[in-house]
């Protein structure tokens, strides 16, 4: 009997820590405002390098959705799907009579005598299908537990869905002030790969709910075109959104 009473007290203690050990489940969805540019080599080979001026691409809305696990008081892993949409920008001011501009965009020059400033912003576009895979370090809390702090690091594969130079031209030619380019020497890979390094602050809102907002940078060490320039972008990106905890 004492023997039975020592392994039911051991079996309830066995359970018990189990229980409060658990990994917990969450998901969540956020909005990824991103900052974005590119490191091109070798730059010589650009048609653009010469009439144009670097300038960096903002996106307001890159949507992912993403499931949380913890696993124990430190340590949590959060992978998910979204999409993303990095490259550059290239901005050509001031444009003149007879100044070159980019081929197939009319004759390639600018043909009409004008007072009147004109400019063109050239979009390098790599949209992708991405899947992240994040580990969450938790480094505090505030006094109230309202807050957590973690550190972020990781890595995101992409799966290629396009890729294209938009040129937006602030004027009208050939009726047109917008042209689309697939083939621009910058063509994209099928599959690219990206590390990612930032922290994550969270907010409870109540027992389920969380505000998550999660500052990341992101750089593509392998070069993200399949042609002759190589392509590495780069970008600052503010995961901000909602996270469900299920109930356990």
């Amino acid at each position: 009997m004492k023997n039975n009473f020592i392994t039911l007290i051991f079996l309830f203690l066995s359970i018990n820590t189990f229980s409060q050990s658990k990994s917990k489940w969450s998901i969540g969805a956020s909005i990824n405002p991103t900052f974005c540019n590119s490191y091109n080599t070798p730059s010589s080979n650009s048609s653009l390098k010469s009439i144009t001026q670097e300038s960096y691409r903002f996106n307001i809305v890159c949507p992912s959705i993403w499931f949380n696990l913890s696993l124990g008081q430190k340590w949590a892993v959060q992978t998910g799907l979204g999409y993303s949409d990095v490259g550059s920008q290239n901005i050509q001011s001031d444009i003149k009579l007879n100044d070159n501009i980019y081929p197939g965009i009319g004759s390639g020059k600018l043909l009409e005598l004008t007072n009147v400033s004109r400019n063109i912003t050239y979009d390098y576009r790599y949209q992708y299908l991405n899947v992240p895979l994040l580990f969450n370090y938790h480094v505090g809390r505030s006094g109230d537990y309202k807050f957590n702090f973690s550190l972020t690091g990781g890595v995101a594969l992409n799966v290629l869905l396009k890729h294209q130079m938009t040129a937006n031209l602030d004027f009208d030619l050939d009726g047109k002030n917008k042209f689309n380019f697939d083939s621009t020497g910058y063509n994209g890979r099928a599959l690219a790969l990206n590390i990612i390094l930032g922290a994550r602050v969270d907010y409870k809102i109540d027992k389920t709910l969380t505000l998550m907002v999660q500052p990341v940078l992101g750089y593509y060490p392998i070069s993200v075109s399949s042609s002759a320039i190589s392509v590495y972008p780069y970008y600052f990106s503010v995961n901000t959104g909602l996270v469900y905890e299920f109930a356990h």
